[in-house]
């Protein structure tokens, strides 16, 4: 995902890009099975470019609690400042941005494939659950609690406090 910066003017400029997981490098380990759209705004302030992105795709997961397949809606934002001034930015102004690149006055285009890539890496969840009531695994016999229900006899007290049971009687 390239951007053309040698003639561009003052201001603020849109693009949309409709790409694959293998446009910005990522592996199919990652589940980005499905197209990548992102709306970027790159903001021209003199030898600066604001880049704000936001990125909506899909992903093939799998549930952490129950262990099936499902997809997810992931969508991100992004904000890089890309500078062609070599000056220091203020600590202050620097943590505004998630990044921020210097790149060379004869440079005719930026590349935003890398910071896609990080930020695709960073939009999948934690904790991956194919719905928010996922009910899991029996632990002892190993069914989906979501589609079966369990024969496993319940034991209300573990047996390493059996002994202090006894003390309440």
């Amino acid at each position: 995902m390239k951007i053309a910066i040698a003639k561009l003017e003052e201001g603020e400029h849109r693009y949309q890009f409709h790409f694959r997981r293998e446009d910005v490098g990522l592996s199919a380990d990652y589940g980005y099975n499905y197209g990548i759209d992102l709306d970027v705004s790159l903001t021209k302030m003199g030898d600066e470019f604001l880049v704000r992105g936001r990125i909506s795709t899909q992903a093939d997961l799998v549930c952490d609690r129950c262990a099936e397949p499902y997809v997810a809606d992931i969508q991100d934002e992004m904000m890089v400042l890309y500078t062609l001034s070599s000056k220091l930015i203020p600590e202050d102004e620097d943590k505004q941005y998630d990044e921020v690149h210097r790149i060379d006055p004869g440079l005719m285009e930026i590349d935003l494939s890398e910071d896609i890539r990080q930020t695709l890496i960073v939009a999948l969840p934690l904790k991956r659950l194919c719905s928010p009531d996922c009910k899991g695994l029996c632990p002892r016999c190993g069914a989906n609690l979501n589609f079966e229900k369990c024969t496993c006899e319940v034991e209300t007290i573990d047996p390493r406090w059996e002994a202090l049971k006894k003390l309440l009687k």
